[in-house]
C-alpha cells in the first residue's frame, strides 16, 4: 500500500500561487502632489499589481524628468492570500506653467498588455525664475548641456566697451571638454579677462526649475570699431559626457547663441582735438623739475586715467614751445581688464630739452572725450607747468647735446 507524504512547504507555495492567480492584475499611475508650481518637484509612481512584466514608461507630455526610474517591489500574504507589487518611481518637474497630460504607462503581461489611466496636471507659475530669450531656446534644444553668450549691453557707441561672458550649463554626472571654437569677432577690439583656472561654481543654478552646474568659460571686453550691426558668432563646443571606469561615455556637440550688437556713431559736435576716446577720464600733467638750464632734459608726463577704451588712446596734442626739442613719448600702461571692463591709466612720458633761456608757460591742455553714460562730450583739463629756463654757459646755448631716446634703450644684461 502506497502512502503519500506531503511536504508542507510545497503545499504552502502551491496554495499561495493558486491564490495569487485569482488576484486582479492592474497597473496604476499616481502623481504626488497632483499639482505643483514651476521649479517644484513631483513624484510619478507606477504600480503593477500581481504580475511580473515589462513596463513601458509614459509620455511625460512636456514635463521634465529629473530622476528615475527607481524600482522597488513588495509581497504581502494576508489570510492566505498573496499580493505582489512592482513600484517604479520617477521625479519630474516643469519649466513652464500650464496644463500637462501624462500619457498611459503600458505593462506587458503573459502575452497581453494593460494600461494605466492618463494624468492631467496643472502647473502654476510659482516663484522660480523663468529664463526666457536665448537661454530658454538653448535649454529647449539641449536640456542637459548648453553654452550661452551674454553681454552686459546690446546697444552702444563706437568705442564703448562691452563685457561678453561665455557660460556652460551642465546636468551630466561627468564632463570633459575636448574641443571648442571661439567665435569670430569682426569689427571688435577684444581684451581677455583673466579668470584663472576654469572651475564649476560652488552653487547650483536653477534654470526654468532645472538644476545645473555652471562654469564661466571666458570673459572678454569688446570695443566696437565701427558703426552698424556687429555680430558675435556662436561658440562651438565638443564634450565627452558620462565617461568613467565602466563606460567610454559619449560625445556631445553644442553651439551657443549668436549676439547682435547695435553700434551707433559718436554724435556730431565733437570738440576740436577729439581723437575718439570713449569713457570717463581724468588728465594729470607732471614734470620732474620746472627750473633748468638750456640743454638740460625735463621729464614731462601726461597721465590719462579712468574707465574706457584706454588701450586705443593716442597722445593728445601738447603745445610745446618751438624752442623745446621734444622726443616721441614712451607709453606706459597700468591697465586692468576685469569683469567690469577696462580701467586704469595710460601715461605718455616725454623727454623735453629746452634750447633757449626764458620763462615758458605751456598752454592749457584739454582732453576731449565722449562720455557714454552722459551721452555727451566732455573735456578733462590739466594744469600745465611753468618752465623756467635759466641762462647757462653761452658756449653751450644752442648746441645740441646728443641723447638717446628712451624708446631705443635696451637692457643687455641684469645682475641677479
Amino acid at each position: 500500500m502506497w502512502r503519500t507524504i506531503w511536504n508542507p512547504i510545497v503545499v504552502l507555495a502551491f496554495l499561495l500561487a493558486g491564490s495569487s492567480t485569482a488576484q486582479e492584475i492592474t497597473i496604476t499611475a499616481v502623481l504626488q502632489p497632483p499639482s505643483f508650481a514651476v521649479g517644484q518637484q513631483a513624484r510619478l509612481e507606477l504600480r503593477l499589481e500581481n504580475a511580473q512584466g515589462n513596463i513601458t514608461p509614459p509620455d511625460l507630455g512636456g514635463l521634465v524628468l529629473l530622476q528615475g526610474p527607481m524600482d522597488r517591489s513588495s509581497v504581502q500574504v494576508i489570510n492566505g492570500r498573496m499580493t505582489s507589487s512592482l513600484i517604479r518611481t520617477y521625479v519630474v518637474t516643469a519649466t513652464k506653467p500650464g496644463t500637462y497630460t501624462i500619457g498611459p504607462a503600458v505593462a506587458r503581461v503573459a502575452g497581453g498588455s494593460i494600461k494605466s489611466e492618463p494624468i492631467t496636471v496643472t502647473v502654476a507659475k510659482g516663484d522660480a525664475p523663468v529664463a526666457g530669450g536665448d537661454l530658454d531656446r538653448l535649454q529647449a534644444k539641449s536640456r542637459d548641456l548648453f553654452v550661452t553668450i551674454t553681454v552686459d549691453r546690446r546697444k552702444v557707441f563706437v568705442g564703448e566697451q562691452i563685457v561678453a561672458t561665455y557660460t556652460l550649463y551642465n546636468r551630466y554626472r561627468s564632463l570633459e571638454t575636448s574641443k571648442y571654437e571661439l567665435p569670430t569677432l569682426n569689427g571688435f577690439w577684444a581684451e581677455e579677462v583673466d579668470l584663472g583656472k576654469t572651475n564649476w561654481e560652488p552653487a547650483m543654478q536653477h534654470i526654468n526649475g532645472l538644476p545645473y552646474r555652471v562654469a564661466i568659460l571666458k570673459k572678454q571686453v569688446l570695443l566696437p570699431q565701427r558703426s552698424g550691426t556687429l555680430r558675435i558668432d556662436p561658440m562651438k563646443l565638443t564634450c565627452m559626457v558620462d565617461r568613467d571606469f565602466f563606460s567610454r561615455g559619449r560625445e556631445v556637440q553644442i553651439t551657443s547663441n549668436a549676439v547682435d550688437i547695435t553700434v551707433d556713431e559718436l554724435p556730431p559736435g565733437a570738440p576740436a582735438g577729439s581723437s575718439g576716446a570713449v569713457g570717463e577720464f581724468e588728465v594729470k600733467v607732471s614734470v620732474d623739475r620746472s627750473q633748468v638750464k638750456p640743454n638740460e632734459a625735463i621729464e614731462f608726463i601726461l597721465r590719462i586715467s579712468g574707465r574706457g577704451n584706454l588701450r586705443l588712446l593716442d597722445a593728445p596734442r601738447i603745445g610745446f614751445p618751438a624752442d623745446f626739442e621734444v622726443y616721441d613719448p614712451k607709453v606706459k600702461d597700468r591697465i586692468g581688464v576685469s569683469a567690469s571692463g577696462m580701467s586704469g591709466s595710460r601715461e605718455f612720458q616725454y623727454l623735453v630739452i629746452p634750447r633757449r633761456p626764458g620763462s615758458f608757460q605751456l598752454p592749457p591742455l584739454e582732453f576731449a572725450h565722449f562720455d557714454p553714460k552722459a551721452r555727451s562730450y566732455r573735456k578733462a583739463d590739466a594744469r600745465m607747468p611753468l618752465i623756467e629756463v635759466e641762462k647757462g654757459d653761452p658756449a653751450s646755448e644752442g648746441a645740441a647735446i646728443p641723447r638717446t631716446s628712451r624708446t631705443d634703450v635696451q637692457v643687455l644684461a641684469e645682475d641677479i
